[in-house]
């Protein structure tokens, strides 16, 4: 790993940063600093309070405008970040707090609870050296989390021994809603989706697939048909269906970044029965949980 003093960081409290949204699977949220000094590739640190929970680095930046009213504008500066959980959180030091209040006070917040990005410049960093190289495994992990993740779990359907190779298929294909569920999903939904936007429609599995049997996971009542940004934020918890087919969403979502690429007003076809319980599982389990990443339980054992 580089020398930290390459790198500036930026620290993010998953207990309550706001105006978030998701991209390209990835937290995505407005830094609370000027607009120059931190670039693509700086450190990200991801706490709960003052407890450290993950690690990464900024993945993108960018400006978007957002509408204020009476034809007035403000220009937000935004970062992505591609942050991976740590294997166990760990307690930050006394020199490590008090680097983190000064630097919140700059910008009137406080340390813990600051609810958008903070920026840390290089000169402030050095008493988090010893932390980021603790936290190499997780810097490391660069690239797509998605990839990573098909990737591993096709390998583990491949090892089984215990089913034959057309279902090993039909569940490799399951895991990206494609293959029989896929198509299934789709016939089901594509003519009764309404919506004025272009959509660019995935089926997106409700109930995650660690909390699944393969049944679950092979079950098209399992699946929505919806935009795949919808399905992003939909997945990691950010917006939820009651059973009427109407979508909302966690306060914390900034929702003027949300909209120019997605319907707001999209909702569901009519539900059946099951596919209600299935959503019952995931307003309750999923919704709102993308700031702690906590285990799901099984789905069955949830009933």
């Amino acid at each position: 790993m580089n020398s930290i003093s390459n790198n500036n960081i930026v620290f993010v409290d998953m207990d309550t940063v706001t105006n978030v949204f998701i991209w390209d699977h990835q937290l995505t949220a407005p830094i609370m600093r000027a607009a120059d000094g931190f670039n693509v590739g700086d450190y990200v640190i991801a706490l709960r309070g003052e407890m450290v929970v993950g690690a990464g680095r900024i993945s993108d930046r960018f400006f978007l405008q957002q509408y204020q009213g009476s034809d007035s504008y403000i220009s937000k500066r935004w970062v992505r970040m591609n942050i991976t959980p740590a294997s166990a959180p760990s307690l930050l030091s006394a020199k490590q707090r008090r680097a983190l209040q000064a630097s919140a006070s700059k910008y009137g917040s406080k340390f813990p609870g600051f609810t958008g990005v903070l920026g840390m410049r290089t000169t402030d960093t050095a008493c988090f050296d010893q932390l980021l190289g603790l936290m190499r495994p997780c810097i490391k992990a660069q690239g797509s989390h998605v990839d990573q993740w098909l990737a591993h779990q096709t390998q583990k359907i491949m090892d089984r021994d215990d089913i034959c190779d057309e279902i090993k298929v039909d569940l490799c294909q399951a895991l990206a809603g494609k293959g029989k569920v896929g198509d299934a999903v789709f016939d089901r939904d594509y003519d009764r989706i309404d919506s004025d936007h272009d959509l660019d429609l995935v089926a997106t599995r409700i109930v995650p697939w660690e909390a699944c049997t393969n049944d679950e996971r092979l079950d098209p009542n399992n699946y929505l048909l919806m935009d795949s940004q919808l399905a992003e934020h939909f997945e990691k918890g950010l917006v939820s269906f009651r059973n009427s087919g109407n979508q909302f969403h966690d306060k914390a979502m900034d929702e003027d970044a949300f909209d120019p690429w997605v319907d707001p007003e999209f909702s569901l076809p009519a539900l059946n029965a099951k596919q209600k319980k299935y959503l019952a599982y995931h307003r309750k389990y999923v919704y709102k949980q993308w700031r702690t990443d906590a285990p799901k339980p099984m789905y069955l054992a949830a009933q």
